[in-house]
């Protein structure tokens, strides 16, 4: 795949501006910015940039629209000012302050845009209309680097427009994630998905004969789709239930599924199993049973993909099923993939070196939708 994408190998930047995608969208808590290695990730495409005397112009997006998340890119800039050299960020994304910024722009130096869906038209991209961050944007620069593997499953205006007019590539980050998955034996490896969006493990079942262990809100969600009431649960996941269920029914027998599932009861933690169902209580973990099973299928694999957490891990007793799961497959021989950067984020606060695995990737639905696909909407627009 590599081989038919341009990297920074292949295009001569000196005294030339480029337009770089990056990801830096990072958790907000309490309207304050949790520093994580997403900030960090794209460093070493912005300085190789610099180094070859390129004009570096960033964009990237914080939140969606109407979470309590979107917001300005004030508090990334001021996390990266001091790992940046020549750095400077500006509160706007296509008006005359950002076109006079980016005219202005000197070799070796970075200029972040605001928040790229601030504007409209990056997330109502249409090919055959016009668009004004394309438009006003695209005529300003020589090049345009892809470095948000993480976003490329989404067919937005930064990820898919600019390449149909600019002469185009991929960063650092995004050339290391696609080397990753290339070492991955896809064919042979156990899956392990968890996380809280069912939708993209199920895409990933539904293209791949893998054995899958179900973890997460996951695991809860497969046994509903059998058939099984687990209460209050089957109501917060009704929708999902409805459009997604089929798909598990029929790949049931590659699918492990929970045997007991952890609640909160009176403030602590109760492990159920499955025939003690259904209660009036969100499920926040996998259940200690579950877990030993886990392990040993772990320890049989000769190649891991793990995806999403196991447990609501912001509340200690409910980070038991992560730890156990990473803890496992850290020790495993099999090459490892480790995807989500919430996943990076208890890797750390658990104290496993990276290098204990394979591969620690920042992406999360982007590589999932990689391997069930076999490419991204980015990755086609750069073709």
């Amino acid at each position: 795949m590599i081989s038919k994408i341009k990297t920074l190998e292949d295009i001569s930047v000196e005294h030339k501006r480029v337009l770089v995608r990056v990801d830096i969208n990072s958790d907000i808590r309490q309207g304050k910015l949790i520093p994580s290695e997403r900030l960090t990730a794209p460093l070493q495409t912005i300085q190789e940039l610099q180094n070859k005397k390129a004009k570096v112009v960033l964009l990237a997006h914080q939140g969606r629209p109407g979470s309590k998340d979107f917001i300005s890119l004030r508090p990334h800039a001021n996390f990266l000012k001091s790992k940046i050299r020549n750095f400077q960020c500006i509160p706007d994304v296509i008006g005359i302050k950002a076109i006079k910024a980016i005219a202005t722009l000197k070799p070796g130096h970075v200029l972040l845009l605001d928040n790229v869906r601030f504007v409209k038209d990056e997330l109502n991209y249409n090919s055959k209309k016009p668009n004004k961050l394309i438009t006003q944007l695209a005529p300003l620069f020589d090049y345009y680097i892809n470095d948000a593997f993480s976003a490329s499953h989404r067919a937005h205006a930064s990820i898919v427009g600019f390449p149909k007019f600019l002469p185009s590539a991929i960063g650092r980050v995004f050339e290391g994630e696609l080397k990753a998955v290339q070492k991955l034996n896809v064919k042979n490896a156990l899956f392990i998905l968890g996380g809280s969006k069912p939708e993209d493990n199920v895409a990933l079942i539904k293209n791949r004969d893998n054995k899958i262990l179900a973890s997460g809100l996951f695991g809860p969600f497969c046994l509903m789709s059998m058939g099984h009431n687990l209460g209050r649960q089957n109501k917060i996941m009704k929708k999902e239930l409805k459009d997604l269920s089929k798909i598990i029914r029929n790949n049931k027998k590659r699918i492990i599924m929970p045997s007991d599932l952890a609640v909160e009861q009176n403030g602590k933690r109760c492990d159920l199993t499955i025939d003690e169902f259904p209660v009036n209580k969100e499920i926040y973990d996998l259940g200690v049973q579950t877990l030993e099973k886990y392990v040993e299928e772990i320890r049989k694999a000769k190649s891991i993909f793990f995806k999403g957490l196991a447990g609501l891990c912001n509340k200690p007793d409910f980070s038991v099923g992560t730890k156990i799961l990473l803890l496992a497959i850290a020790e495993s021989k099999a090459f490892t993939i480790i995807s989500g950067g919430h996943t990076l984020t208890m890797i750390e606060k658990l104290k496993i070196p990276k290098s204990r695995f394979g591969y620690v990737s920042l992406s999360g639905g982007a590589l999932v939708h990689y391997l069930a696909e076999g490419t991204l909407a980015g990755i086609e627009a750069l073709k």
